[in-house]
Order: C-alpha cells, then sequence, then structure tokens
C-alpha cells in the first residue's frame, strides 16, 4: 500500500519534531553519535551478505571511543520470514584511555508482520560477547517496527535486550530514511534507550546517520 505524498511529508515532519523535543531532556543523560555505513551485496535470489562499519562518539567526553566492523548473512526462507546469522569485531576505549578488542558472534530471524501503511517487521537475535579480559556473556534482543514505503520514509522501532540478570536496556528509535537513488539510501535517526543500573547510570540518548550502498547487481 503506498502513502499519499502530503502523509509521508507530514509524518516525516513529525518524527524530525520529536526528535528535537527529546533535545532539553538530555542534559544529564549519556549523548552519544553514531554513523553507520552499510554495503549489501545480493548474492543470490534469497540470499543478501551485508558489510558494515559503524563509528560512535560521545560529544563533551571520551570522544570518538568505537569503532565496529564485520558482516551479516540473511537467507530468506519464505516471502515472510528470514534467517540472520553474522560477526562484528569492535574497539573500544575504555576508562583508562586503552582500547580493547571484542568480538560478537549472532543468529536469529526476522519476519515481516503485516502491511498497513507501510512494513511492519520484527527481529529476534542471539548474541554471544567475546570480550578478552572481561566477563563474555549472552544477549539476547527482540525489536519490532514499522517504516513507511515512501522514497522519503519515516521508521519508529522499540527493541528489548535481555541477559542472564534478565531485563538489560530498551532502544525507542526514530528517524527519517531517503531514498536518494536505487543506489544509495541515507538516514537519520535518534534513539532513547533506559537501561539497568549496572549496564548504565543513566538513560543513552544516540543521534545517528546511517549510509546505505548496495554493491554488485541491485535485484
Amino acid at each position: 500500500m503506498e502513502l499519499p505524498p502530503y502523509f509521508a511529508t507530514w509524518a516525516s515532519a513529525a518524527a524530525l519534531f520529536l526528535l528535537l523535543l527529546a533535545l532539553p531532556q538530555t542534559g544529564a543523560a549519556q549523548v552519544e553519535t553514531q554513523n553507520i555505513f552499510s554495503f549489501p551485496w545480493q548474492a543470490g535470489k534469497s540470499t543478501e551478505l551485508t558489510f558494515h562499519v559503524r563509528l560512535r562518539t560521545q560529544p563533551g567526553g571520551e570522544g570518538f571511543y568505537q569503532t565496529r566492523l564485520g558482516a551479516s548473512l540473511e537467507q530468506d526462507v519464505s516471502s515472510r520470514i528470514g534467517l540472520i546469522a553474522g560477526y562484528y569485531f569492535a574497539e573500544r576505549e575504555n576508562e583508562m584511555a586503552d582500547w580493547e578488542e571484542s568480538s560478537r558472534y549472532f543468529a536469529g530471524l526476522t519476519h515481516k508482520l503485516f502491511e498497513w501503511k507501510g512494513s511492519w517487521e520484527a527481529r529476534h537475535l542471539a548474541e554471544y560477547h567475546d570480550v578478552p579480559g572481561r566477563n563474555n556473556y549472552y544477549r539476547v534482543r527482540h525489536r519490532g517496527g514499522w517504516e513507511a514505503p515512501t522514497r522519503v520514509a519515516p521508521f519508529a522501532n522499540v527493541e528489548l535486550f535481555w541477559d542472564r540478570d534478565g531485563w538489560r536496556s530498551t532502544r525507542w528509535q526514530g528517524g527519517v530514511a531517503w531514498r536518494i537513488s536505487p543506489r544509495v539510501t541515507v538516514d537519520a535517526h535518534y534513539f532513547m534507550e533506559p537501561r539497568r543500573s549496572d549496564v548504565g547510570e543513566a538513560p543513552r540518548h544516540m543521534w545517528g546517520t546511517t549510509l546505505r550502498i548496495p554493491i554488485g547487481a541491485i535485484p
């Protein structure tokens, strides 16, 4: 179902307003930025391999503190369900200004819930974090969200994180994606993440962008 142009315009404006509305509330919270670069490759009719790079900063704090790169493989098993697995390698600056390496292994599934004024989808992942010199840990995450089917597309989702101690955090995210061409899509997004006290002393506010550039043939 396609949305009329005025709906996409007003929805995008509303999403931007909500992002700006969050600004005055971030004074006592942890504010960060992230820039994501995604390069999907259609390896087969139902198979997509995505190469991924992410950079994070803490303005006014640690500055540039994390880089992550890796790849994920997604295999469609039906028109509504896909399997996903991947690996990320990260380097992060700790409190002592030393850089620590870590690895993340993950697998799960995605599925389309329904279509109504856009696409409603869910994703479920199980992750294993291997952090040398620290306690390794498992984490599961469940995300559900919506995205408009327009060239300028507002989107919103919520994601719950759990570990062996129970609830870990919740991410409330919104943003706007712009398909500049079949080869280039960019988005601007924001999420607010309340966290368990041992994970973070205050909610995290993340402002970010994503650049998506398919490589190889575009289906």
